[in-house]
């Protein structure tokens, strides 16, 4: 379900961007991504979760972290920080974070910095550096290729290797859709291909060490589609390898789905999700 316009506030913190639904009495929760909002990736979600939390979604793009893509860890602590303080603004102490993608960087390092601020973390599809990066390298290659050449066959490629087979055959409207709103909107793609790939890279970097993911101890959850049909990541792999990490984290397969499972299966995701919240009480 789309959620209403009028569900959604649009408000600026410091010239960032920040998208919320507030619900009185409710806890706060972030939907953490990098690329914009207004792409529709959190559109299949947002209203469900709306009837547990109040929702928020800032756009990283707009944040000065966001030119520190050459030191990354750098960059995604200074992501975490502002979740605090967008919490603290907003008049939260303590948040819920759901990380998708290159949102669980940011997710993680949060859980790791600010421990007594977190009250669970999710890490859905996280990217995670595997023991032999070279398929992941030649994936980034294959990325920078396509990209120099035509952002919009790059678009259609990472959608449609983000779901099934079936569901593109059946619902190409819907790739389409998704294709055409990450070119107007998704700015890490229009800033160009040196900057994008910057990126790219860093999300692929071990920014966390064992020894940190070993210190977490916030209620975790790690959840992957099983369909592992981009070989630059994210996938199933690099999810177990993540959740093994992180002591007492849960963790759950969504087996026919791929990396935009909140596109193909949001009500397996949110089930999975909801099951975790609820253990948490």
């Amino acid at each position: 379900m789309i959620p209403k316009r009028s569900e959604i506030d649009h408000e600026t913190y410091q010239g960032i961007p920040v998208h919320v639904s507030r619900a009185a009495g409710r806890p706060l929760i972030f939907l953490i991504r990098m690329i914009a909002w207004e792409t529709g990736i959190w559109d299949a979600v947002w209203s469900h979760l709306r009837g547990r939390f109040s929702v928020v979604n800032f756009n990283f793009f707009d944040t000065e972290a966001a030119r520190q893509m050459a030191t990354p860890a750098e960059g995604f602590a200074r992501f975490a920080r502002h979740c605090v303080d967008i919490a603290q603004w907003l008049g939260y102490e303590q948040f819920h974070l759901l990380g998708w993608v290159g949102g669980t960087q940011v997710a993680m390092r949060c859980a790791i910095d600010f421990p007594d601020r977190v009250q669970s973390c999710t890490l859905l599809n996280p990217h995670f550096e595997l023991p032999d990066m070279r398929s992941v390298q030649m994936g980034n290659r294959f990325k920078q290729a396509i990209l120099e050449k035509d952002q919009e066959l790059y678009s259609y490629y990472w959608v449609m290797s983000g779901l099934s087979n079936e569901f593109v055959e059946s619902n190409f409207d819907v790739v389409k859709k998704l294709v055409d709103a990450r070119l107007a909107a998704d700015r890490f793609v229009l800033g160009g291909t040196e900057r994008f790939m910057q990126w790219a890279r860093a999300l692929r970097t071990k920014c966390v060490s064992d020894e940190e993911l070993g210190r977490i101890r916030v209620p975790t959850l790690v959840v992957a589609g099983g369909l592992e049909r981009w070989s630059a990541g994210p996938g199933p792999t690099m999810a177990k390898l993540l959740h093994a990490r992180i002591p007492g984290a849960a963790f759950a397969l969504i087996e026919d789905a791929g990396e935009l499972v909140l596109v193909e299966a949001p009500e397996k995701f949110l089930k999975v999700l909801d099951r975790f919240l609820e253990g948490l009480a």
